[in-house]
């Protein structure tokens, strides 16, 4: 009896008979987990189905692996308030750990299933691993949102001195720490992708009504004319475009108040030679392990990271930034800028901020490598063409 309550009191839970099959959770981490595992031929308690079965405490073992990996006991792990007899942070008591694993099961909160869980499960308080420490994800967000801060606001193009800094402190990653770190899993999350030639770019702009439109007009600014944006700092020549004209619609429309005596242009271009491009809206495709899978939480920890990225390299400018537009753009430019000179990329893809489920892309494409190349023409010849004028259509206001 002795050696069976120590043995309650290690695994967390207690004694229940019974039996479950893997048609009683939607899960589908669990329900194939219960599959593989389900031995026994017997009815099953929760559905009344005979079938290939799971005895319960083997699937609340399994449950409680979980528990034990994110929580731990709260007595010894958090600090303690003798006089207000409370807890110094955030605690669990076995029914909020029963709904976080019935959440996870994707099962009904009233069914007999639930309520065997919230019965079975120890009566201890629990609080997060490391309570004090920070995890994985909220080390890499913070170190993102101290690298953003940094570059807008302390020091610019020589930040690399920041690396000692953050050596000693070691809580966040330096700014040259944070690229880097970003540039690690792009490979094997398999976020690069090469685009053939003849891939048709949609390029908008709007222009006054008199403006001829050609080539020189639709492609990429002189860098003399080179806004501040998203990805290019002022003075910087890249091209900007969408694979629909919708998009481009929505992207040009966007950024223009006034349209008096103006027309909406969009011109497309195709690529003479194969490019190769980080695909950033490819992250929103990544299959996220689920929460139960232990065995994957740092790379679920990882994509969470990149979607969080992803969402601060393609979020528009808030209003009350906007007077601001030139810092604000800064962290993304330098991650461009990084993945052009670093990498070795030819081009960004990334969600467009104005239209759902849209895609916009910038190429590291300047003006004259968009233009059809002059004989005795040094910079042409320099730049190579990489990009050529097809066609435009005019949509008048």
């Amino acid at each position: 009896m002795k050696d069976s309550l120590e043995d309650i009191q290690n695994r967390g839970f207690g004694i229940i008979d019974k039996y479950i099959c893997s048609n009683c959770v939607k899960n589908e981490f669990a329900k194939n987990w219960i599959k593989r595992n389900a031995k026994i031929k017997t009815t099953c308690s929760y559905c009344g189905k005979k079938t290939n079965c799971l005895y319960m405490e083997e699937f609340l073992k399994f449950l409680m692996a979980a528990i034990k990996y994110y929580f731990e006991p709260a007595e010894g792990n958090l600090g303690y308030d003798s006089e207000e007899k409370t807890y110094l942070g955030r605690t669990y008591d076995k029914y909020e750990i029963a709904y976080k694993l019935i959440e996870a099961l994707q099962i009904d909160f009233t069914k007999e299933l639930a309520d065997d869980i919230k019965d079975v499960l120890n009566d201890i308080l629990l609080c997060d691993r490391n309570p004090y420490g920070t995890s994985q994800l909220q080390f890499c967000e913070n170190s993102w949102k101290r690298f953003s801060h940094l570059v807008k606001y302390k020091t610019r193009y020589l930040f690399y001195a920041d690396d000692t800094k953050c050596q000693l402190e070691k809580a966040f990653m330096s700014a040259s720490e944070m690229l880097d770190y970003t540039a690690s899993y792009l490979e094997k999350l398999n976020l690069f992708t090469t685009l053939k030639p003849n891939v048709k770019f949609k390029r908008a702009r709007i222009v006054e009504n008199n403006l001829e439109i050609n080539e020189k007009e639709m492609a990429s600014p002189p860098y003399y004319q080179a806004k501040n944006n998203r990805m290019s700092a002022e003075g910087i020549s890249a091209f900007y475009a969408t694979f629909e004209d919708d998009v481009a619609k929505e992207e040009a429309l966007n950024s223009e108040k006034d349209l008096t005596g103006k027309k909406l242009v969009i011109a497309d271009f195709v690529n003479l030679n194969e490019l190769k491009c980080l695909d950033l809206t490819k992250i929103l495709e990544l299959n996220l392990p689920d929460w139960l899978d232990i065995n994957k939480s740092s790379e679920r920890e990882v994509i969470l990271f990149y979607r969080y990225l992803h969402k601060a390299l393609s979020s528009p400018i808030k209003k009350s930034d906007t007077k601001n537009k030139n810092i604000e753009y800064v962290p993304t430019q330098i991650f461009a800028e990084y993945c052009k000179e670093v990498l070795k990329v030819d081009g960004i893809i990334y969600s467009s901020s104005v239209y759902q489920n849209g895609k916009c892309i910038v190429l590291f494409v300047d003006h004259e490598a968009c233009l059809t190349p002059k004989k005795n023409d040094i910079i042409t010849f320099e730049n190579k063409q990489k990009l050529k004028y097809i066609s435009h259509k005019i949509f008048s206001f």
